[in-house]
């Protein structure tokens, strides 16, 4: 008797719609269901994100999408210089925000696991999706006590293969970091300004003192 009355509060015509009553006699509980959210903004399409108004309402978000099929969140947007993503710190202290990507495989991670990517992809003159350039952080030693990590600053090199342009890796030694630039002897390498060398030599790639 009392799901009928609530039942009939709810009901089309009632005081709301799109909300089924049942009573649940194993623990006496009324349960309230939210069948249909439409009647409070809820009017985008499958995979949208809700963002609420401030109003008692809330709103599907269009270029805002969340596919559980391929874990991919995407932000869109048709006006120029957008979409943007701002990581805001208002904490009074001198230390600056994260962006932090984090790898836990389950088990011991293995020399030459990427760790991340940031990557920019767009179109070629045929408007197919085409990769040009990304940024890949990835670890070069596991061993404990002597962690060591590689960045890598990547370019499509004229057929659309990475190509790393800049490799910064860790050295052999504590506190030592290795730069490796360019790559194929027919890179060309230029610097604006002075080039200061503070080692004693300059080497050729066979380890001959050239300098």
């Amino acid at each position: 008797q009392v799901q009928d009355i609530a039942g009939a509060l709810v009901a089309t015509g009632g005081t709301k719609t799109g909300i089924s009553v049942t009573y649940d006699d194993a623990n006496n509980n009324m349960d309230f269901i939210i069948d249909d959210l439409h009647n409070v903004g809820v009017d985008g399409s499958a995979n949208q994100l809700l963002t609420d108004d401030g109003d008692g309402t809330v709103t599907s978000e269009s270029g805002l999408t969340y596919d559980s099929s391929s874990d991919t969140l995407q932000l869109t947007s048709t006006s120029a210089g957008f979409p943007r993503i701002e990581i805001k710190s208002n904490a009074n202290t001198e230390f600056g925000q994260r962006l932090t990507f984090i790898k836990d495989r389950g088990a011991a991670p293995s020399d030459g696991d990427t760790l991340g990517i940031i990557r920019f992809e767009g179109e070629d003159s045929g408007q197919n999706a085409t990769f040009y350039a990304q940024i890949l952080g990835k670890i070069a030693d596991t061993t404990g006590g002597q962690e060591g990590g590689i960045l890598l600053f990547q370019v499509a090199s004229h057929d659309e293969e990475a190509v790393t342009g800049l490799e910064v890796v860790d050295g052999n030694a504590e506190d030592e970091v290795d730069v490796n630039i360019a790559s194929g002897t027919s890179s060309l390498t230029t610097i604006a300004g002075d080039l200061q060398v503070n080692g004693n030599n300059i080497k050729d790639d066979d380890g001959t003192t050239c300098i």
